[in-house]
């Protein structure tokens, strides 16, 4: 910790202050912004630190090995002639799969501080930690609603799974920061394009396809519904919707993220490959499920789709924690179940009185959801992968809560309104008389 700590520290507070100035940028009079943000960086640092200095990484994922790996080869083939490994060749170099982004973030840490674990897990955690700021500013952008902002921030910031997976080394946590800065900058635009705006949206679109190239897709069709159905409809507003659509689509051919995606598109909706994919999940490990579902056809993905939506949702349930692991998420997933009520409430609102708002955060969240559902066959990678819808749904959840609040706080106004005193005698008087005065 002494040899790494210094430098990984240093790089962690330079991204951070760099993250902070853009975030006062976005909302330069909100003081909030920076407390939120705080929260969630020092709880993701302090979380990185003891995983790091109790060398548990593995407990919780196996994959930041490889990751690990690569961005080792990935700064000795650029800093010192290394050789170009078949691991370099396989899982970056073909710019295709689902590693290859954060392998070149690895790689990029590894090269300017020395092979440094430490300090990749610190800047995941200031790039996860973007998320809750961002969630706090997407929550307010759409709503209007300082409450529902602050809840919604504050719960991304402390909920233990996203805290846990912005603290390794892993592609989970920085692909959740990048859909929210997605997202939010496509409701900027929908409102009032501005190069700075269209830039964010272009750059953070690039990440996602890095990290996980299959939700790029859906993220985009969520967008372009989102502009569509657009905030406002003036003139003005369509024309800067218009330029946003083409100068990010122009710059994703220019830039040649978009070549591959004729293959792309049938490789991800392929349902025998996502068969076969399902079933290695399913009979991989003792956390399988559905082994016996046939996705490879509509009618069997959809006999599929209710057990996956609730695995995804709802698992781990109290018969599977047969794990130590298993075991650690169970207080969250309680109070994540306690929550969902609030959620049904908030989508139903949002639904009924903001639909233009929250038609990209829907639409992503939904088509995501029935995505996974079919897809997934395993209790610990649906839990993971869960947290990419769940960053949204805690803006719902906002939303419930805030409304069964106020409905509580508006009942007490009414009791203590139906009584007042008059030279000393308690008299009933119509609360609706009491509230207009």
């Amino acid at each position: 910790m002494f040899t790494e700590g210094p430098a990984a520290i240093l790089l962690n507070a330079l991204l951070a202050l760099a993250i902070f100035a853009a975030l006062k940028r976005a909302a330069p009079k909100d003081d909030e912004i920076l407390k939120i943000f705080l929260l969630a960086l020092i709880a993701r640092t302090a979380v990185s630190a003891a995983i790091h200095f109790f060398g548990i990484g593995a407990f919780f994922a196996l994959d930041w090995l490889l990751y690990d790996k690569i961005g080792r080869d990935l700064a000795d083939f650029w800093t010192a002639n290394g050789p170009l490994t078949d691991l370099l060749r396989q899982r970056v170099f073909t710019y295709r799969g689902t590693a290859w982004g954060i392998s070149y973030l690895v790689g990029i840490v590894y090269s300017i501080i020395g092979k440094n674990l430490l300090g990749a897990q610190l800047v995941i955690a200031a790039i996860g930690a973007t998320t809750a700021p961002v969630a706090y500013l997407c929550a307010y952008e759409i709503f209007s609603n300082k409450r529902v902002a602050k809840i919604s921030g504050y719960i991304v910031a402390l909920m233990p799974s996203l805290v846990l997976w912005s603290s390794l080394v892993l592609k989970d946590g920085v692909i959740i920061s990048l859909l929210i800065i997605t997202i939010y900058s496509a409701i900027k635009i929908q409102k009032k394009a501005s190069p700075l705006t269209i830039a964010t949206l272009l750059l953070s679109l690039i990440g996602v396809i890095t990290m996980r190239y299959y939700v790029f897709y859906i993220v985009a069709i969520a967008i372009a519904a989102g502009f569509i159905a657009g905030q406002k409809n003036s003139a003005r507003s369509i024309l800067g919707r218009s330029i946003a659509v083409i100068l990010i689509s122009v710059g994703l051919i220019y830039l040649g993220f978009l070549g591959n995606a004729k293959n792309d598109i049938e490789e991800i909706t392929s349902l025998q490959r996502i068969q076969v994919s399902r079933l290695d999940l399913a009979t991989s490990a003792a956390s399988g499920f559905g082994e016996d579902a046939n996705v490879s056809t509509t009618t069997g993905a959809l006999a599929a789709l209710p057990i996956g939506f609730l695995y995804l949702l709802l698992a781990p349930f109290p018969w599977q924690i047969t794990s130590t692991l298993a075991l650690t998420s169970l207080p969250e997933m309680i109070v994540w179940w306690m929550m969902v009520p609030f959620m049904v409430v908030g989508i139903g609102y949002s639904i009924r009185h903001r639909l233009r708002q929250s038609l990209s955060i829907l639409l992503f969240a939904l088509i995501l959801t029935i995505g996974y559902s079919i897809m997934q066959g395993n209790v610990g990678t649906a839990y993971r992968q869960r947290a990419q819808i769940q960053v949204f749904l805690f803006i719902f959840i906002a939303v419930g809560w805030t409304i069964w609040r106020e409905k509580r706080e508006d009942r007490e106004l009414l009791r203590r309104a139906r009584v007042r005193t008059v030279n000393g005698d308690l008299r009933p008087v119509n609360p609706t008389q009491m509230l207009r005065k």
